[in-house]
């Protein structure tokens, strides 16, 4: 997340081909995103973990369409929702963390007490 806000930030303030790479890391960590809800499954989390992670995807899809679909529309209210929900995006993503961090530990004592 921290390297996507750089590649934003270059973009912005140096040159606007950054903004390719930007994209492109984008559309790599939704696809990972996807991978690693499939393996969600297969791991059998609870399912609490799982919703949370539908969430993150759905949030993600979201954040491409601020951008990909809506450009068009050529309505910068809207577009400059992109930012502001990558905020959110960081959250759901650092409450899954330590959703799952949690759940490991508590995985962990369960076994071994």
């Amino acid at each position: 997340m921290v390297i996507q806000a750089y590649l934003a930030g270059m973009g912005i303030f140096a040159n606007a081909s950054w903004l390719k790479d930007h994209s492109g890391l984008g559309w790599e960590l939704a696809q990972l995103s996807i991978l690693m809800l499939i393996l969600l499954f297969l791991s059998r989390f609870p399912r609490r973990i799982i919703l949370l992670h539908l969430l993150l995807i759905v949030d993600v899809i979201f954040q491409v369409g601020l951008v990909s679909f809506l450009r068009p529309f050529k309505n910068a209210a809207l577009t400059a929702l992109h930012p502001a929900n990558a905020l959110l995006l960081f959250g759901i993503a650092t409450f899954l963390a330590y959703s799952v961090l949690k759940w490991m530990r508590s995985t962990r004592q369960a076994r071994s007490g």
